[in-house]
């Protein structure tokens, strides 16, 4: 066991070096197995596809950015600091890490979605009593995404607009479900 997580441990690294010197979509299998010295075929005795490694990386990503939030009932009870914390999260991650590769994947920001829901569920938040719910979250991650992805020095003023804007959405998800009695 300690030399599967060692030989997970230098493909891992390999692919973060790789990050920083080229796009994720034009990191192959060779480019990694290359990196880290191993056979293709170790690779694929670890991860059977890139895509199957990409998954196990964003989920790391994800957990570690989730346990930042202690209370998901903030996201109803106070929205910008919900926001806050899970910028921050990414953040905390980013600082760990030295970057955060999902930025340019497809799926990272639906994955997030997803378990940013099943985070809340886990709650005691019934999310299917909120209407849209899942349009806001979805909104939110890809605001998140986008505000890290971007270089620029007003981040503080985009991350202050997307507060404002999901607590608007929150409140009008709760007099939408106040008017519809699911509240």
């Amino acid at each position: 066991e300690i030399q599967i997580i060692k030989t997970e441990k230098i493909i891992h690294d390999a692919f973060d070096q790789l990050l920083r010197e080229k796009n994720i979509q034009k990191i192959t299998v060779r480019d990694i197995s290359e990196r880290a010295m191993i056979n293709k075929t170790t690779f694929y005795s670890h991860y059977p596809s890139l895509d199957d490694f990409y998954r196990v990386l964003e989920k790391k990503t994800i957990a570690c950015v989730l346990d930042q939030i202690t209370e998901c009932t903030m996201l109803f009870e106070n929205p910008e600091k919900f926001v806050e914390q899970l910028y921050n999260g990414l953040i905390d991650y980013y600082a760990v890490e030295g970057h955060i590769p999902y930025l340019q994947s497809e799926s990272f920001d639906h994955m997030l979605n997803y378990a940013m829901k099943e985070k809340l569920k886990s709650q005691g938040i019934d999310v299917n009593q909120y209407a849209n719910v899942g349009m806001l979250l979805s909104f939110l991650v890809s605001g998140l995404l986008g505000i890290l992805g971007e270089d620029n020095s007003d981040k503080e003023a985009q991350l202050h607009f997307l507060g404002t804007f999901v607590k608007g959405g929150i409140q009008e998800l709760k007099h939408n479900s106040v008017l519809m009695g699911t509240m």
